[in-house]
């Protein structure tokens, strides 16, 4: 049985366990009213929810979940609950009174009871991609988990979204019931924010989640970029000395150029920094740099100043493809360009060509279009180009952040709380 937290961390505990079981001890409900409740309740789910109310007319608010056979329990309380043991020794837990539930105006449902981490009603949360069981701690006792399959879509409160599905009015109309699609990364191009505005549905993002890792991987791509790791490697495993004449670039002293100056890239900026780089930046919604000694310049002054150009910038309609044989003429001869932030930024038959003019020394790329490349595709298999399949936020200390963050949106959403939306204009935007 799912039951409100009671404030008693032993208590929470076991029941998420389910080791423990509820019972009334005390004041109870007439025999009547339970009996009224019954015909309301009628069928039930595997994972039943507990509503809180002293009186029957509290009940209305929950009406539709009774319907849906979503609430399994009904407490005509506030009354004194003593928690027992379920299975092995029967240890009695302290006592503990329930709070009457509070409600806003408005908000599905309502504030968690006790330690703002619990609903009223556990609601649904639809994950396209599945949830992994390394993750499945970061809901227990505060939502249901259903997905990937498509059968349970219909009956979610919120979204758990990762970046392959797209999520647009195809897919909103099929969700009654859905009042936020929440974000798993920075980037939200997947989702149409017009149809889900459309359909009232709020839409999250977890700016802060990827910023670190993604920017270690940032440094990592650069750095096994110019220094042409892979060819060093390719040697090594062939029982072959080291080149006699050295071509990699020593980045002490060297200029990095960042487009976009968000989050990520003022930790990248920040890294390069104490390589001994001098980093300059392009951002058109910047008015001035966040970052200390990071001059922001426009984008012509910097292609033929930088030795590395980054990328940083989302994916919009006005960035498609902004790295094009005109920009790629732009860029100083020999440099290097890394990509980390969306494939669609890049258009990558020009690329190629610059990589195989010579004109570019290299590439490190973490995203691509399609993602992944097919087998065969032709910047795979290169001396100049590194290519690693969108895991730039892969650590396991930043996926977790990255499912906590969104996790905790589309509770706060349907709480009625503060959470991380997406912004109203492209401004905040440069990742």
């Amino acid at each position: 049985m799912m039951v409100d937290h009671f404030g008693d961390d032993e208590a929470e505990e076991l029941l998420g366990e389910r080791r423990i079981e509820a019972g009334l001890d005390g004041e109870r409900p007439q025999p009547g009213d339970l009996g009224r409740l019954a015909l309301e309740i009628g069928r039930r789910e595997a994972d039943p929810g507990l509503v809180l109310t002293d009186r029957l007319g509290d009940l209305e608010p929950f009406r539709e979940q009774v319907h849906e056979c979503r609430v399994d329990v009904v407490d005509a309380g506030p009354v004194p609950v003593e928690l027992i043991v379920a299975h092995g020794e029967q240890k009695r837990l302290r006592r503990a009174t329930l709070p009457e539930p509070r409600r806003r105006s408005g908000v599905r449902y309502g504030p968690p009871t006790m330690d703002d981490t619990a609903l009223p009603v556990l609601p649904v949360l639809f994950f396209d991609g599945g949830l992994p069981d390394l993750y499945r701690d970061l809901i227990e006792g505060r939502a249901i988990a259903v997905g990937p399959d498509d059968s349970d879509i219909a009956r979610a409160d919120a979204a758990i979204a990762g970046g392959q599905r797209r999520w647009d009015a195809s897919v909103l109309t099929s969700c009654p019931q859905l009042r936020v699609v929440s974000r798993t990364g920075v980037g939200y191009d997947n989702v149409s924010l017009a149809d889900a505005a459309a359909a009232g549905v709020v839409v999250c993002y977890a700016p802060q989640a990827p910023t670190v890792s993604t920017a270690e991987h940032t440094i990592a791509l650069m750095l096994a970029v110019t220094k042409h790791l892979p060819v060093l490697q390719a040697r090594a495993a062939a029982g072959l000395p080291g080149a006699t004449t050295a071509t990699s670039l020593e980045l002490d002293g060297a200029t990095l150029g960042l487009i976009g100056l968000g989050r990520i890239a003022g930790r990248v900026a920040l890294a390069a920094q104490a390589l001994g780089m001098t980093v300059i930046a392009h951002d058109p919604f910047l008015e001035e740099s966040p970052v200390p000694g990071v001059g922001l310049i426009t984008l012509d002054a910097m292609l033929p100043l930088a030795d590395v150009v980054s990328l940083h910038a989302p994916a919009l309609p006005s960035t498609e493809r902004m790295i094009n044989a005109d920009t790629l003429a732009r860029m100083k001869p020999g440099s290097y360009l890394v990509n980390c932030a969306r494939g669609v930024l890049v258009d990558q038959d020009a690329l190629l060509d610059a990589l195989d003019r010579g004109h570019l020394a290299g590439a490190g790329l973490d995203v691509t279009v399609p993602e992944p490349l097919p087998v065969g595709h032709p910047l795979l298999g290169r001396d100049d180009v590194i290519v690693t399949p969108h895991v730039a936020s892969g650590t396991g200390a930043g996926r977790r952040r990255l499912y906590e963050h969104a996790i905790d949106n589309a509770l706060a959403v349907l709480r009625g709380e503060p959470a991380s939306v997406v912004p109203s204009s492209t401004r905040e935007a440069s990742i």
